[in-house]
């Protein structure tokens, strides 16, 4: 009896060592490789870091700090299935501190990454067409122009020889009639499967990038937005667009109804993510649409750092967005956000989920987002040649 209870002594002793290594697992570390730091003072205590004091990078942040704000702490993947010694500053732990756990499961620590389908999966295309069906059948009017317009672009994207494409082309246009577009339909929609270790993710085991911490997690402070290397280009490329002067975005909205069905998530957004702010400029809901936020307030202000699909399974746990207005607003447990580029392949927008509750992404639901993602560039690409 006494060595039984001296083991569960020892266990609770050890309980809050075990729960605060899985709270760093549950974060995306810095890849100190990827960039290099270049603060000349500690982010926590603000010394001066001249060339011989002693100074060491954090894992979380990527910044330098003095010898005194960090510590080396031990973080817990299931990945690699192993105990991993991380050094953490000071600001950084408080983060980490402040995050809401509840949901994060063991098995999800580590790696993020697309799962393979089960096998009794419906085929995405299949969801697609009967999704489009039905809202062609119950819409009218102005929304009816929309579907018939989305349905074309989904068609237009179909790797079918030319012959096979100009002939579809020709058979669905604006003064084809309804019936015409549900027999196209009938065959489902082409949704080219990626394959899985082709679905890549952003960050899926570090990020290539620094965050800047505030002094404290209190009072719903945010780090500050991070920059792309090619900021200059992407705004460049955003104004070139014209896709800030969309008015009429019901396509957007229609894809967005398509995606949160798709991902069953409750909120589906199309974004642009300019100096000092994101956008809103297409959603299933109607109250998120011509929504804006501040940059350091939005999820896409990350999705932006890259060219690959951003998957968050628990935002409300991961420093970078747990206080952002865009998560607590709607208590949102899950993201990912696709890019939109222009004809140069520039990012200019992005095609997001987001939900109440944390999901996995499969490979067909990865598919049908590249694809969707894909048609959201044609809207905006066909509204810009509307402009001219």
């Amino acid at each position: 009896m006494r060595a039984r209870l001296m083991r569960l002594a020892d266990g609770a002793i050890r309980l809050p060592e075990i729960v605060r290594r899985r709270r760093f697992g549950a974060q995306t570390m810095a890849d100190h490789a990827a960039f290099s730091a270049k603060n000349s003072h500690c982010t926590c205590c603000t010394k001066s870091l001249h060339l011989l004091t002693r100074k060491h990078r954090c894992n979380l942040c990527g910044h330098f700090v003095c010898d005194r704000c960090w510590s080396v702490k031990e973080m817990e993947t299931q990945d690699t299935h192993r105990i991993t010694p991380v050094r953490m500053c000071s600001r950084c732990m408080e983060f980490v501190e402040n995050g809401d756990y509840s949901a994060v499961k063991p098995n999800s620590l580590g790696k993020i990454q697309v799962k393979r389908d089960p096998i009794d999966h419906p085929p995405s295309n299949k969801a697609l067409a009967r999704l489009l069906q039905k809202e062609l059948r119950s819409s009218s009017g102005a929304r009816k122009n929309s579907v018939r317009t989305v349905i074309q672009y989904l068609m237009d994207q179909e790797t079918e020889d030319e012959q096979e494409r100009q002939a579809r082309s020709i058979r669905l246009s604006s003064d084809s009639a309804d019936q015409e577009y549900l027999d196209v339909l009938d065959g489902g929609l082409e949704v080219p499967s990626v394959p899985l270790y082709k679905c890549i993710l952003a960050n899926a085991t570090k990020r290539n990038y620094p965050i800047t911490m505030p002094k404290t997690a209190a009072n719903g402070s945010v780090p500050d937005a991070p920059l792309p290397l090619n900021e200059k280009e992407r705004l460049a490329a955003i104004a070139r667009s014209r896709i800030m002067d969309l008015e009429d975005a019901s396509e957007l909205d229609m894809l967005c109804t398509l995606a949160a069905s798709q991902l069953d998530c409750n909120i589906s957004i199309v974004t642009v993510v300019t100096a000092d702010q994101m956008t809103v400029l297409g959603s299933n809901k109607e109250d998120l649409r011509r929504v804006t936020l501040p940059r350091e307030h939005s999820f896409c202000q990350h999705t932006v750092m890259t060219s690959k699909p951003l998957l968050v399974p628990h935002p409300e746990a991961d420093v970078r967005f747990q206080n952002i207005n865009g998560r607590t607003a709607f208590d949102v447990r899950f993201y990912c956000g696709f890019p939109i580029v222009d004809e140069s392949n520039t990012m200019i927008g992005s095609f997001c989920c987001m939900d109440q509750k944390t999901h996995e992404m499969t490979q067909s639901q990865y598919s049908a987002m590249k694809k969707l993602a894909a048609a959201a560039g044609l809207v905006v690409r066909s509204k810009k040649t509307a402009c001219v």
